[in-house]
């Protein structure tokens, strides 16, 4: 990749987003076995992202169950003004619900995502097809 292709791309009206997001489910890869250590490390990595110019930060409740939701707030509070972007996901737990994209399946997925990492408003979200 050169420069020119690291710069930030639009997406929508308003959101300027760098073309390489991280993907905050690794954290929760081994469901929960996971160390403090192994959390700060994929913090760091987290910081160590938004350093070289990451701001889109991908986390769903279906991530090391609701732990890797809360990575986005605590950079978000971390680097206050940065632009950090907060992407949630649905579709990948259906629960008890009829499906995964039952109305107020993806309603409360949707809370719990806000809920998770602490924040009012979501930049994106993504209806997985994973299911």
């Amino acid at each position: 990749m050169t420069a020119r292709d690291l710069t930030r791309r639009r997406l929508g009206r308003r959101l300027l987003a760098h073309p390489l997001g991280v993907n905050c489910g690794a954290v929760g890869l081994s469901q929960g076995t996971e160390s403090e250590t192994d959390y700060g490390r994929f913090l760091d990595g987290l910081r160590r992202a938004v350093g070289l110019g990451v701001n889109l930060l991908v986390a769903a409740d279906s991530y090391g169950a609701c732990r890797a939701e809360s990575m986005p707030g605590r950079l978000l509070r971390e680097y206050p003004n940065s632009g950090l972007l907060v992407s949630g996901e649905a579709g990948r737990i259906r629960g008890s619900a009829q499906h995964a994209y039952a109305c107020r399946h993806i309603h409360h997925q949707f809370q719990q995502t806000q809920e998770n990492p602490c924040v009012e408003e979501l930049d994106l979200y993504v209806l997985d097809s994973g299911t």
